[in-house]
């Protein structure tokens, strides 16, 4: 019996998502926002709010994170990305600037006033300048 409860919690610690969060710099006075929003903001149709510039931030393009973000938030594929920002060059439009870690994106955020990125829930710390607007997970 006690080799059955320790699979099964083995497994359900297994089958739980992760769970990521969009943040923005505090300053920037954005609330709670639907995933489209978000996508808008990242493909830089939506980049001010107010009088202030939104600066999204991407994680490297090897990231499992941003694989999740691509997939989940913006429902694109790396192909599709790719089409897309090659288009957006000729209008003279450059994609979101790149981190190599969350906690350099969450750096970032902190100190730049339209800073925008995603980041796992987990390594969210209690006090920050920035807070989230945006919440998703792999499931």
């Amino acid at each position: 019996m006690k080799k059955i409860c320790l699979f099964l919690s083995v497994f359900s610690l297994s089958v739980q998502a992760n769970e990521y969060v969009v943040i923005a710099n505090k300053e920037l006075h954005i609330n709670k926002v639907t995933r489209e929003y978000v996508k808008q903001i990242y493909l830089k149709k939506h980049t001010y709010l107010g009088e202030k510039q939104l600066v999204p931030v991407n994680l490297s393009g090897q990231s499992s994170l941003r694989d999740s973000f691509e997939k989940h938030v913006l429902k694109m594929s790396k192909n599709h990305l790719r089409r897309f920002w090659t288009v957006e060059h000729y209008k003279g439009k450059r994609p979101p600037l790149t981190m190599q870690s969350a906690n350099s994106a969450l750096k970032f955020v902190e100190k730049v006033e339209g800073g925008l990125a995603y980041i796992p829930a987990k390594t969210l710390p209690k006090k920050s300048a920035v807070h989230v607007i945006y919440m998703w997970s792999d499931k």
